[in-house]
């Protein structure tokens, strides 16, 4: 279990295996280990870590833009602590904070077509 903070040491989100979740416990997205990213449930890119504990948006990822298939929307695991809030760290100038939009999106509205969590879409297609 790793909590994740943005720019300013404010923590935005919680990763717990390939999975990740809200401070408070909502599922929002999972981990591509090949690819070393985090995807939302539409399979777009989410942001990924720097600095060991910063989820980030890398300006210039050539995955912002691709689809990795939708993901499978797990369930809630409730509020995992309360981490004390970390100091601002300077990151380098091709990185952003994760927008507060995009850690509240929510699973499609047909989760039955969704990929396998333990699953993982290894070959993504660029949006058109």
């Amino acid at each position: 279990m790793h909590y994740l903070f943005n720019s300013r040491g404010r923590y935005i989100a919680l990763w717990v295996g390939n999975q990740l979740y809200t401070p408070s416990g909502k599922h929002i997205g999972h981990y591509l280990r090949s690819r070393a990213i985090f995807v939302d449930h539409s399979g777009h890119y989410l942001g990924e870590v720097v600095r060991g504990n910063r989820l980030m948006l890398k300006r210039s990822s050539p995955f912002r833009g691709v689809d990795f298939g939708r993901q499978q929307k797990l369930k809630q695991i409730g509020q995992q602590g309360q981490p004390d809030h970390l100091g601002y760290v300077e990151v380098p100038h091709i990185y952003e904070d994760v927008p507060e939009r995009n850690l509240r999106r929510t699973a499609p509205p047909d989760e039955s077509e969704g990929v396998e969590a333990q699953g993982e879409q290894l070959t993504g297609r660029s949006r058109q």
